[in-house]
Order: C-alpha cells, then structure tokens, then sequence
C-alpha cells in the first residue's frame, strides 16, 4: 500500500513540474494509457436549437445547455475528463477540444479522428487533463460553429488558487445562414464591403488622390484591398453585445482569459484603465510582456492582466480589424471610462504599403506557389545545413539572436531547388504589412503594439537535437475573386496528407502569397513558433500569418492518426485551405482513398449564382452553377419584339490563379429580319456549337475568344464592375465577329440593397433601357 501510494505520489509530481508541462504541451513524447487516473471531472452538454435575437430579429441558432456560448469547462490540471454530448438536433454535430493535447480519437473531428454525433444520437469524450491554461472546444462540422457552437475550457494549475479572473469569449454573429455566406463570398459581391465601407471606388480615388494606386492594385489583377471578408451584424462578448462585472474583491487587478471564439474576425484589444500584461499566449505562460494595443486573430487565445478600481468602470474594448464595430467588457463600478476610438481604414495606405513592399520582391507571384515546390525533404542530424542546426538548436547564451537576420536565414532552405523562393524571404519573419498594423502605430506613435516577437517562453523550447529534421514548404495560395483557398495550388480535396514519421523534428515554412491573414491551427500539437527568441521562441496551437508573410513554425512529432492543421477562418477552411498531418504505420481512420475523399468533399460542393435586369428594353439575366474548378453558365437576353439570345456554356477553370478558362456550349438566337428566302419579313433562329478560351487580363477586364461550328471567330472584352462610387458601379463589352459586325453594351447601376439595384443600360441591339437589377 505505501508502495503504491509513494509511486503515485511521484507521478503526480512529475506530472504537475513546470519542466514536464512545458515538455508536454510542446508535444514531447507521452503516453497517455500510462498516465495516473486523477479526479473524474463530468461535464452533460445537450445541442440543441435556440431563438435569439441580437439585432432585433429572431433568428434560429446552435445553443449548448440552452447557451450562447457553450458553458464554460473548468478542469485541475490531472483531472480526467469524461463529457458526454447528446445532440438533440436533426443534423450531425460535433466538438473539437482545441488547444488540449489528447488521445487522437478524442479530437473530434468527424471521421478524421472521432465519430460523428449524429441526429439524436450521444458520445461520450475521456481524456486526461495534462496540462493548464485557457483553451476553447467548438463544433468542427460544417458552419455550425457561426451559430453559436463555440465555449471556453479553463484548466487550472494543481498547485495554485484560482486568482481573480474573468473569462472572455469574443465571437461574431450574422442574421444570414451561413451557407449563404459562402455562397455570397463565392461569386464576388460587393455587398459586404459596402456594409462595412470598404469599397476602394474610383470617386474616392480621385478625391483622396489615389487614382494611381487603385490603377496599380487593377492592373495586377488583384481585387480591393480588404482585412475581412463579411459583414456581420453584430459582435459578441460572452454572448452579449457588451458584459460587464464588478470587482467583488480586494484584488487591485483581474485576469482576462481572452479567447476569440469567432468564425472568421480578428479583433483590436485595448484598455481604459492603462496597460495589459500578456502573461500567457495560447494556454501557456510566458514572460509577461505589456501593451496598449493588440491583434487577436481568430482562434488564439491570451491571458491579460489589466489593473482595476473600487470606484471606477474601466472599458475592455474589442475592435473588428476592420474596425467597423466593436463590443465591450466593463470592469469595475463607478463612472466609466471609455478607451480612445481606434481611425477607420484607410484602405488606399494599405494598397501603398502592398506596392512598396512588391517593389522589393521580384518575381513573386501574387495567390501562386512557385512552379517547382520543394518536397518534403529528412535531414539527419549530421546531414542537416547549418542554418538548421542553428536556428533549431538555439543557445541565448552563445548566441545573439536579436542580431541575426532571420529574413534570410531561415527561409532560404531548399533554395537550390527553388530559386523563385528567395523573392519572398527577404522581408521581416513577423511583417505587419497590410494588417492595419501600421496605421494603428502611426495614430498612436507613443503606444506599444503587441506582435509575435514580443512572446518569450518562460523555458527553452528546443526540440531535441538528435532526432531527424523534416522541412515541408507550404504556400497560402487562393484566388479571392472565386473565394477559393488553398495551399500548394491545392485545396484538401487534391492534396496528399503531408506524410510524416514519430520522433522527427518537423518544420513547416509556410509562405503567405495572398492578400488576407491566415490564422493556421494544428490540432494535438504545440510548435515553436520561430521569432527573436530563439531558443525561448514561443509554443502556441495558432500562428496568424500576414499578408506575403513567411512564417516558420516546429514541432516534435510525437503523436499517431491523422491531425487536422487549417487556416482558422472557418471560410476558408470550408473553400480548401486545410492538409491533414499523418503519422506513418499507425492506422488512422482516413485508411482508404474513398474515406479521404468523403472527408475532404466539401471544398468541391458547387454552388449557385443568378442575377436579372428587368428593363424598359428587355430582359437580361444570367445563372450559374459553380465549384471550385468547374462553372455551368447559362446567359441570355430577350426583348419584347421575342427576339433572344441564349448562350449556355461548361466551363473549366485550369491554372492556379484561376485566370484562364476553357469552355464548350450552345448558343441559341432569334432575331427579326427580313427573310431573303421567303421574300417577307419573319423571324430567324439558328442554334450553334461553340468552344472558347477566356484569360483575366490586367484592370479586371475578361477576353473570350470563341469559334462556332461553322467557323466563325468571335472575340470579347467585358468588365462588370467598376466602382465609380460605394454603391454605383459601371460595366459593359464590346463584341467582334470576324464577320465585320460589331456588338456593345454599356451597364451602369446603383446598389439599393443585397439583393436589388436600380440599373440602365445601352445594348447595341435592343438599344437604352432601364429598370430594376435582382441579384441572387
């Protein structure tokens, strides 16, 4: 009995060591069927359907326990956690424990590691609690998360009280489904941008002086610069459009467990009542560091100590990156006080700062992986360039890191293999570039700014020399005009897993080509996240990774099974950008190819679009079916002498960046003319075969070229939308059949609602018309 009780003694000491928890959530090797059972901690969560109403409208959401967010879970360090969910929905569900290093069958990701909670149906999660910190669970199936299947999950050291604390839960709500969202971000509407006056028009170019770099940013064929991508309605803070608490105790501070719960928002954190001490990033402390001002991106999670008073209200404000709206958390009684409003965007400063930087990186291609990858290559330890050794196997006390230039070296890998790649490493490993970052810094010249190399862990953080070196080069890579996202030039549906071994030091140098952040997050695992630190380099789970950003992270592979690692913007996620992470020789559940394509299916569901102009001289209107690759387009035109033009066309979207298409269809006409073979005046129709090329060219304009099946040649040039002002746009084409005749149009419209414009237009066949635009 003494025996026992001495041997479980010392595991639950080894177990709760600073040394061993930092080794652990650094995902060194652990096994969790040895691991002492501790208190059983039971958690009974019920999904199931809730009304709410945050804007006025009664709206059907996701609730947990009747609550928006789920309830929070508090656990001791060396717990085990046995929670059961019952899904009292008529859809399948499911939760991901994010951030917890655990059994990969409890993970929760549907059938990637964890059954599926069907309809009606329970499943029960047991795991240990082997770690402390701030972390989060959210569902993982489709956009269920967007409706309110999100929570917190606070564990708390074994040896230490709980301090005077407060949980913060930052999320995002739309009125609109969000299927329809995705939908809406797929074929390009404005809408969004307009709601949250992000539109770059041509007007405000001229006024403001911009016209030449809004010429610039369309003759690169990029579109308006932005920092999101939807508009939502409303921001919540613990499920309320704004929380407050009062200091109950003697406490002259309080910590925040800030998590950001959100499908899709990165938030500014400020503080009325003066600075915030960041003491841990991520669940896991760090030398505490303090700010005025921070990002949050979507996923992470930060532990901040603010100072409080007995007789005061100091705000806690949280700012959409795009800074369109906020939510507040009020701390303390008595007057409150309120933090300084943070300058709207000034999305013109942020196309000027894409040119300067893109002056300095020749070569490089805008949303495009270079031609030639480099593959996922092992070094052994005695193999591995020095720069590997270097930079994984850091001594802050033999070397001085914040002198070295970590642009260059940790980022010319492989460069014999890649030579395209060195345009895109010569700039800082933490950029803030076209973030807002700078902005913010400019209005606030006195204020410190919180980026990643201010994070130092508490202890080393290097991986074990000994072990093998993988390095993978994964390039951010997407079209956003199309909205499709994904990594190598491929989404998840295409991809291989990235393959890897136990007991290798993997490294990922991931390369952001495109115009948006990507918050990545790699389920079961804590990477070193390489900044000035070295060898204290910071672990985390998420790394926000900026626009034309390089960012290098690490990890000790030490797990089993297959592991999810995604961009965190859940849309995003749902259009691609994701891998799954496999270990080799351990008989994951994704076993097959016909389970990793069931899995990886949804980037590749289609969706639709429509849109009608009911005018004076007739009837224009057009329909389309689309995913990732393939369009079904169906354009047609009528006036009301029953003359028509219908063209219906498959289409195939070929390189990477989506500029070039490749098409085959009908096209059907009946015009009214006299009738040379019947010596009278009739109607003539005739239906023809068609195959064509279309190439986006630069300012946005597409070119079709086509041949029917008589051989007649046609060439087009068309644009839709350009933007004269917020809600007034211009379009219009021009036609030549090589038969000398001649065809144009001119469009122009003005943006009432999402889906109604007032709209005239010029056909060089029907002539001036004007009415009523639907747009669907």
């Amino acid at each position: 009995m003494i025996k026992h009780l001495l041997t479980l003694t010392v595991l639950i000491a080894l177990a709760h060591s600073p040394l061993y928890l930092q080794a652990q959530q650094a995902s060194k090797p652990y096994s969790f069927a040895d691991h002492p059972i501790g208190t059983l901690k039971k958690y009974d969560l019920t999904v199931d359907y809730k009304t709410v109403n945050f804007t006025g409208r009664d709206r059907k959401a996701l609730a947990t326990n009747g609550s928006i967010p789920a309830p929070t879970l508090r656990f001791i360090e060396g717990d085990t956690a046995l929670i059961t969910v019952k899904n009292d929905t008529d859809k399948p569900v499911s939760f991901h424990w994010h951030g917890i290093i655990l059994p990969n069958k409890e993970d929760g990701v549907p059938m990637l590691t964890t059954e599926i909670i069907k309809a009606g149906g329970t499943h029960v999660f047991k795991f240990p609690i082997i770690q402390y910190g701030t972390y989060w669970y959210h569902s993982h199936t489709m956009f269920q998360e967007q409706k309110g299947l999100y929570g917190a999950i606070v564990i708390q050291p074994n040896n230490e009280e709980p301090t005077n604390e407060k949980v913060v839960v930052l999320s995002d709500w739309t009125d609109q489904k969000a299927k329809h969202i995705q939908r809406q971000l797929k074929r390009h509407t404005e809408w969004y941008a307009m709601r949250r006056n992000a539109i770059q028009s041509y007007g405000k170019a001229i006024a403001t002086g911009n016209l030449s770099a809004k010429l610039w940013l369309e003759w690169k064929r990029m579109p308006d610069m932005d920092l999101a991508d939807v508009y939502y309605d409303k921001f919540l803070i613990n499920g309320k459009l704004e929380d407050s608490t009062a200091n109950t105790s003697n406490n002259k501070t309080v910590k925040l467990r800030v998590i950001n719960g959100s499908s899709s928002s990165h938030f500014w954190l400020q503080y009325a009542g003066g600075k915030m001490k960041i003491v841990a990033a991520d669940g896991i402390d760090i030398t505490p560091v303090s700010v005025d001002k921070m990002l949050i991106a979507t996923a992470e999670t930060y532990d901040i100590e603010v100072a409080i008073a007995t007789d005061t209200s100091y705000e806690f404000r949280a700012t959409s990156w795009d800074r369109y709206r906020r939510t507040s958390l009020w701390l303390g009684e008595g007057e409150r006080v309120k933090t300084k409003d943070l300058a709207p965007v000034d999305y013109f400063s942020l196309i000027n700062e894409m040119k300067d930087m893109m002056s300095g990186m020749k070569g490089m291609k805008m949303g495009k992986a270079p031609k030639i990858v480099p593959a996922p290559k092992l070094y052994q330890p005695e193999d591995a360039p020095s720069y590997l050794k270097e930079e994984m196997n850091m001594d802050m006390g033999s070397h001085d890191h914040k002198q070295m230039d970590h642009s260059k070296g940790k980022m010319n890998m492989d460069m014999k293999e890649s030579s395209s790649m060195s345009n895109m490493t010569d700039h800082k490993p933490f950029s803030t570039m076209m973030t807002g970052y700078k902005q913010i810094k400019e209005n606030n010249p006195t204020d410190v700014v919180f980026d990643y190399n201010m994070l130092r862990a508490k202890e080393s953080t290097v991986l074990p020399e000994s072990n093998p070196i993988r390095v993978v080069h994964l390039y951010l890579t997407g079209n956003m005009f199309r909205y499709v996202w994904t990594m190598n030039n491929k989404p998840l549906s295409r991809a291989d897993k990235i393959m890897i071994n136990k007991g290798e030091n993997v490294r990922f140098v991931m390369h952001n080509t495109t115009m948006m952040s990507h918050p990545m997050h790699l389920h079961g695992h804590f990477f070193r996240v390489i900044n000035d630190e070295g060898a204290f380099s910071p672990l985390k789970h998420t790394v926000n990774i900026a626009p034309m950003q390089n960012i290098t992270i690490e990890f000790e592979a030490s797990e089993e099974k297959d592991w999810f690692f995604h961009c965190h913007l859940l849309y995003h996620m749902m259009s691609g950008m994701a891998r799954v992470v496999s270990y080799a020789n351990t008989n994951p559940m994704l076993d097959s190819k016909k389970d990793y394509n069931k899995f990886a299916r949804e980037d590749k569901r289609y969706y639709s679009k429509a849109s009608a102009m009911t005018h004076s001289n007739g009837t224009f209107a057009d329909l389309s079916l689309f995913n990732i690759y393939n369009e079904l387009s169906i354009e047609g035109d009528a006036n009301y002498n029953k003359e028509y033009n219908l063209e219906a066309k498959l289409m195939r979207y070929i390189d990477p960046k989506q500029f070039f298409v490749v098409y085959a269809g009908l096209e059907t006409e009946q015009n009214y003319e006299y009738l040379v073979t019947e010596q009278r005046n009739g109607y003539k129709s005739e239906t023809l075969g068609i195959i064509g090329v279309r190439y986006f060219l630069p300012l946005h304009f597409w070119s079709d070229l086509r041949v029917d099946h008589t051989g007649n040649f046609q060439i087009e040039i068309e644009r839709e939308d350009i933007p004269l002002t917020k809600r007034w746009a211009m379009g219009g084409g021009v036609e030549y059949n090589f038969n000398n005749t001649w065809e144009y149009r001119v469009i122009t419209s003005y943006r009432l609602l999402r889906n109604l414009a007032v709209s005239a237009n010029y056909d060089s066949d029907y002539g001036l018309g004007a009415g009523l635009s639907f747009i669907y």
